[in-house]
């Protein structure tokens, strides 16, 4: 008599297909069909059957506290993450990301796309909000990003910058 196996069948569908996780990938081409952009294709990696997420660039690149962020890449998920805004060495001045009005904006987490505002502490005192630095992009998996140029940094100063997170053509003339 021959015991039952247990088998687990893994369906990979389609990157058309709706249900299909976009992070989630059994070899490296699963990632790379997920995410085809060719700067990032030396990066892409297939581990424990998920992509590593990648950041591909972001900006604008400086701005005042407020300024809304548009990072750029893939395998960020579907699900808000962090995004960190790096002051220096160490995480004494790192500053948390403030996410967008989900009712305004709709959804500024995507897999290829995310929205972010660079904080701003409501204290006294300019030590509190964030500093030049790096920006460090972690998916509710865990995973940290890896960058495509791992020298790229957010320049803080006063420049005010307009943001834009939704259009809508109900809306405006």
């Amino acid at each position: 008599r021959v015991a039952p196996r247990c088998t687990y069948e893994w369906s990979f569908t389609t990157s058309a297909d709706p249900e299909r996780d976009p992070t989630r990938c059994i070899t490296v081409a699963d990632c790379i069909a997920s995410c085809p952009d060719p700067d990032l294709a030396p990066l892409q990696a297939c581990v424990n059957n998920t992509c590593r997420p990648l950041v591909h660039d972001f900006g604008p690149s400086d701005g005042a506290p407020g300024t809304w962020v548009t990072v750029a890449g893939c395998h960020f998920g579907t699900k808000s993450g962090v995004v960190t805004f790096r002051g220096g060495p160490g995480v004494a001045d790192d500053r948390a990301g403030i996410a967008l009005d989900a009712k305004r904006c709709g959804p500024t987490w995507t897999n290829s796309q995310i929205i972010i505002e660079v904080p701003k502490v409501t204290t006294r005192s300019a030590d509190d909000d964030a500093r030049t630095g790096g920006i460090k992009v972690v998916t509710t998996r865990g995973l940290e990003a890896t960058h495509l140029d791992p020298t790229a940094i957010y320049t803080v100063n006063d420049r005010i910058k307009p943001g834009i997170c939704r259009l809508d053509p109900r809306f405006g003339k």
